[in-house]
């Protein structure tokens, strides 16, 4: 008997699976699907999004190079279709775009965005002080180290929000599920107060590591794109997973510094011609 997927057109799976698979087609698709139960708080707490597949196809199947939400089922337009989300993240920091990150490129990375020295040079003890060994394909430590894009994946702590697969694919509903979980109020993105709470409820056992490396890099993020209200928005953490955002907030800083320039000039040219007439009366009398 051929299988669900044999008719498909799918050839790799297993043909020794084909009477369950078959079985399940008398499943009643139209029946609820119980996401929370009394005698487990969290469930009720924590409801995950129901009806995604409405808006994103497949939600729950990893996509290797576009990172879709609700509001953007098909990613942001300018993402890097030739990498994986994950390499897509990181690649922003890759300032010579040969596929290596230096330590001194993230520090430019975290500069160019926005963070001030010290917190610069502290992300760039972290990250490359926990990240470059997994990424090498030596057993050899390499003393500059270095990140290998091409080994990213590699990089995956526990404790995370599973967003990433381990091989650095994106995965939408776990990316959705941080959002309907924890933004308990429904004001499009997480407080700090919210970060905390996600933090905690995701942490796996003894994953001490894990644990900090989680709270760091949501607190970053926080502290870089919270607005006014404390708010960080769920369109800039999508964008956070694509790496889209640094680019953003790069030519912000960028269009900040101009307008600066022109400012000062405007009021050096302004300093000059309010001096003009006085000397002019000088000259005269």
């Amino acid at each position: 008997m051929p299988s669900v997927y044999a008719e498909q057109g799918v050839s790799n799976f297993p043909t020794d699976v084909a009477q369950p698979i078959h079985a399940a087609k008398q499943v009643d698709l139209n029946a609820p699907i119980i996401t929370a139960v009394d005698k487990c708080p969290p469930t009720k707490m924590f409801p995950v999004p129901e009806n995604l597949d409405r808006i994103v196809r497949n939600p729950g199947v990893p996509r290797a190079n576009i990172a879709p939400s609700a509001e953007m089922p098909n990613g942001s337009p300018e993402g890097k279709r030739d990498l994986t989300v994950m390499q897509q993240h990181v690649e922003f920091f890759d300032r010579k775009k040969d596929g290596i990150i230096w330590p001194y490129e993230t520090y430019q990375g975290f500069r160019a965005v926005g963070f001030n020295i010290f917190f610069c040079v502290l992300a760039m003890l972290v990250i490359h002080g926990a990240f470059s060994y997994p990424s090498l394909d030596s057993w050899i430590p390499h003393p500059g180290f270095p990140v290998y894009i091409k080994n990213i994946h590699r990089l995956k702590h526990g404790s995370d929000s599973g967003t990433y697969d381990t091989e650095g694919r994106y995965i939408t509903q776990r990316f959705e599920e941080v959002f309907s979980k924890y933004d308990r109020d429904n004001k499009g993105g997480l407080n700090i107060r919210d970060i905390l709470t996600m933090t905690n409820e995701i942490r796996n056992t003894m994953d001490f590591f894990g644990w900090f490396a989680n709270k760091f890099e949501w607190g970053t993020l926080w502290l870089l794109c919270a607005d006014d209200n404390g708010v960080l928005r769920k369109e800039d953490a999508r964008r956070c997973f694509d790496g889209t955002l640094f680019y953003h907030y790069e030519n912000l800083n960028k269009q900040k510094k101009l307008d600066n320039q022109n400012a000062k000039q405007k009021a050096k040219a302004l300093k000059a011609s309010a001096k003009v007439p006085t000397a002019v009366r000088v000259k005269s009398s």
